[in-house]
């Protein structure tokens, strides 16, 4: 038994464990299979519903491995998404995440360039593999997570590679020599970036360390100017290890609440499945449209939407879009009144 009336429940016979998680709504509990298993020589673990709809990575080390049931616990209060979670472990947590050499930060142990390896592991061996043994659609949302210097190696993996559309970067070190420069320097593939610190970790006599206030702010202000990344910067109470798992969970269900909405999965599903002539941007752009719609407390409704005609669906998106800036428009005299 875990704390908050969560349990493992071990099948002998199966030879693999089941978290059982209480849900929001009044259903009881809910199974979440749990596997640890070696992928490629590496360490994981493997908490799958049974039809997810959208794929969660996460780096973890040593000192992170205990909290991670905790972790899923606390997604699976935050959102009802059926979902997949696959931690792999890092061997080595100063040269496997960092992209390129520097020195100590503090004692005597260098920084390595092994970001570029991890990267490729990932995607060339990790996903081929939960591709391979869960049902995992081609297209389903990807989130890239990690905290502090796994949170950097997220982040600079939104640069490298397009795969994750969305990162969920805590306590990022994104004090690391040569970082602000470099992500000035490229441009960032993801749509979505969710971004957090504790308010006490920049208060520390570590010269280099005591940064990272102000380089948080410089790179959420950064995806911010691409006008393209939805990007948010949330301070949480404590330094770099207060609950983890919280934080965590919290950047995780961020991510998925944008982007992982069942209406929009279904929508998408359903224009491909059709075989409808709509581009992957006039897609995009209706799935916009339900998030800015939710967003202001109005509904829209798909169906008006799945249609053969580009050229229809693009009139209609006009349409919503017209009458959202009259509600918004309208907004701030109402509140008046």
């Amino acid at each position: 038994a875990l704390e908050n009336n969560t349990f493992i429940r071990y099948n002998k016979k199966q030879r693999k464990a089941v978290v059982l998680c209480p849900l929001r709504k009044k259903s009881g509990l809910i199974s979440l299979d749990r596997k640890e298993l070696t992928v490629s020589e590496r360490k994981c673990y493997i908490f799958a519903d049974p039809d997810p709809k959208c794929l969660l990575i996460r780096p973890f080390a040593d000192h992170d491995e205990k909290g991670l049931d905790e972790e899923v616990r606390r997604i699976r209060e935050k959102v009802e998404t059926p979902f997949i979670y696959v931690a792999f472990k890092i061997n080595d947590w100063n040269k496997e995440l960092t992209p390129w050499e520097a020195d100590a930060a503090f004692g005597n142990e260098r920084f390595g360039a092994g970001a570029k390896d991890t990267l490729a592991y990932i995607e060339n061996d990790l996903i081929p593999w939960v591709k391979e043994h869960y049902p995992v659609a081609e297209n389903l949302p990807a989130i890239l997570g990690g905290y502090s210097l796994a949170g950097l190696f997220c982040l600079w993996t939104c640069y490298e590679s397009d795969y994750f559309s969305l990162i969920a970067s805590c306590s990022p070190s994104v004090w690391y020599p040569g970082w602000i420069e470099y992500a000035g320097e490229h441009v960032p593939h993801a749509k979505k970036v969710y971004l957090s610190l504790g308010k006490k970790e920049e208060k520390t006599k570590n010269r280099l360390m005591r940064t990272v206030g102000d380089c948080i702010k410089v790179q959420y202000e950064m995806f911010v100017a691409t006008g393209k990344i939805e990007a948010t910067l949330e301070w949480n109470e404590g330094n770099h290890f207060v609950d983890v798992s919280e934080r965590m969970a919290k950047g995780f269900t961020w991510c998925m609440d944008r982007d992982i909405h069942t209406d929009a999965l279904i929508y998408r599903t359903t224009v491909i499945s059709e075989g409808m002539k709509l581009s992957e941007a006039t897609v995009e752009r209706v799935v916009d449209l339900q998030r800015r719609y939710q967003r202001q407390g109005h509904e829209i409704d798909f169906v008006d939407f799945l249609l053969d005609d580009e050229n229809e669906v693009l009139r209609r998106c006009d349409e919503a879009e017209r009458y959202l800036l009259t509600v918004t428009a309208r907004r701030p005299y109402e509140d008046r009144v």
